[in-house]
């Protein structure tokens, strides 16, 4: 990859880490990292778009990983019936925090995955020739 490249990619997007490209899911600290290719949910079109852009551009990229925030995902320790009855003020309370928690980010800006990220948000991450793990999109669930 040429240096001009790569200065342009220091610019545009956060190192989050460097490493190895995990062939299966791990926890790493409070996050849950996923091969793109195993991710259960849906990747938002504007993040495949930034992925496409990358290539286009020339960087030769090793994978995507999806990193998820295990506090948001850790199962709850109720039984069927006590779910079934708190779902909907569950998504009530989801729909108030959602909208909280973007307020929250957009004031926040982006913080480095493996240290200190507040929110909950998961993150497409490419992992670069040089083991570089760059953050290309955020997005909240």
């Amino acid at each position: 990859m040429n240096t001009q490249i790569l200065e342009k990619l220091d610019l545009d997007y956060e190192v989050i880490g460097k490493g190895r490209l995990p062939t299966e899911p791990m926890q790493i600290g409070d996050w849950w990292v996923v091969p793109a290719h195993v991710y259960n949910s849906t990747i938002p079109p504007e993040a495949i778009g930034k992925v496409f852009d990358l290539i286009n551009q020339g960087v030769r990229l090793r994978g995507l990983l999806v990193a998820d925030d295990i506090r948001k995902t850790k199962p709850q320790e109720k039984n069927e019936h006590e779910n079934e009855a708190n779902q909907v003020g569950d998504r009530i309370f989801g729909i108030i925090a959602g909208i909280a928690g973007a307020v929250g980010m957009l004031a926040l800006g982006m913080i480095w995955l493996l240290g200190s990220v507040v929110a909950y948000d998961p993150m497409l991450i490419a992992v670069l020739e040089d083991g570089r793990w760059i953050c290309i999109h955020s997005w909240y669930e």
